[in-house]
């Protein structure tokens, strides 16, 4: 079974329970959202380390009317519905100008994890599989009364029993069951250590300068302040913590390899003339360009489009004007292609895409 599987069987009986609570004000439940379920990338499973950004609530998460019927007729369709919506990436658009919401802080935190010398090529979509390989929860399904269903206009005492039967979904148990992180970044200081993480084994708890680190049951978790209130309650900003969350995943082992970048620096050339010398013949242009990310991919690697290019005319490969390769828009154009070709298989296409970047980790041809 896959993880997308084995985390829709492992939530179905918590919606059931929640969608079938007998103290649940069923017909007054306008105004109210939705109960946040975790989601996930398509290409967590494979990540290493998996990561899990949690963070304290959302804002105007969906509709609890609908997910109820929703989850009265299948369970499944609710748990399925926030999964493709949270793979379609819209959290892209969930931060502000200023660098300082909630998923600008997760962007920085990731660039500083993988190397990536500028955090916006992820704001930016520029390079979309790290975008795809982490988790996000958050330590409370409903949201305040004040967020959204009290400007809505929704009964408080309806919001509250839609809130105490929620509280099945507040415990981070849920997710090491079915995500089976590595590691989890708590942006939320809020978070209640006894009532989050009740049911699971702490064995190391350490708190210092505005950081707490636990071990549960074998899974580090890293809390942070909320990002709104890094910049001033504990005078550190995102850099701070980035920094300090990037020190810790490598002192404990959880630091993501940096892919080896191949160009046309003296240190790839012997590389690169392996690379030819084992080149199958009789390949085409395409298939010549997904077969050298595979190479890179199983090797840690990944190439510029001006080397591509260099490595394509070697083999013999012309563009389509029956030109050579210069390394220019006809590269990117090229493997734009090849990445188009390979769609129907993503974990396969997505190795292309990752393949040739430039050395900010932006996707060579973005």
């Amino acid at each position: 079974m896959s993880i997308d599987s084995d985390f829709v069987a492992y939530y179905k009986p918590l919606v059931r329970d929640f969608c079938n609570d007998p103290h649940l004000p069923v017909d007054h439940l306008g105004g109210i959202t939705e109960p946040f379920l975790p989601a996930f990338g398509d290409l967590y499973e494979q990540a290493s380390p998996r990561v899990v950004f949690i963070g304290m609530e959302t804002r105007g998460w969906g509709h609890a009317e609908q997910f109820v019927q929703q989850g009265r007729r299948d369970p499944g369709i609710p748990i399925r519905a926030g999964l493709e919506d949270f793979r379609q990436l819209p959290f892209v658009k969930w931060g502000n100008n200023f660098g300082t919401a909630f998923w600008d802080a997760v962007f920085f935190i990731l660039a500083t994890l993988h190397s990536l010398d500028d955090w916006k090529v992820l704001k930016r979509r520029m390079n979309d599989g790290v975008l795809r390989s982490f988790a996000w929860g958050n330590c409370n399904a409903i949201e305040r009364y004040a967020v959204t269903a009290g400007l809505e206009g929704a009964s408080k005492d309806a919001w509250q029993r839609v809130k105490t039967a929620s509280l099945r979904f507040d415990r981070f148990e849920h997710i090491v069951r079915s995500l089976a992180p590595d590691v989890a970044v708590v942006m939320y200081w809020g978070m209640e250590p006894r009532r989050y993480l009740h049911g699971l084994n702490c064995e190391i708890s350490t708190a210092e300068k505005g950081l707490r680190h636990f071990v549960v049951d074998g899974v580090h978790i890293f809390n942070v302040p909320h990002p709104r209130s890094m910049s001033y309650s504990r005078g550190h900003k995102k850099e701070y913590f980035a920094a300090r969350l990037r020190a810790l995943f490598e002192r404990n082992g959880l630091l993501f390899q940096t892919p080896q970048f191949i160009d046309h620096a003296a240190e790839s050339d012997q590389y690169l003339r392996g690379l030819k010398q084992r080149a199958p013949t009789g390949m085409d242009k395409y298939r010549c360009v997904e077969w050298i990310a595979e190479q890179l991919h199983e090797e840690g690697r990944v190439m510029s489009g001006a080397c591509l290019a260099s490595v394509l005319n070697d083999l013999g490969h012309c563009t389509n004007y029956n030109s050579v390769f210069i390394g220019g828009r006809g590269i990117y154009r090229l493997i734009r292609s090849v990445y188009k070709r390979c769609e129907a298989d993503p974990e396969h296409a997505n190795m292309v895409a990752c393949a040739f970047v430039k050395r900010n980790g932006q996707y060579a041809y973005s």
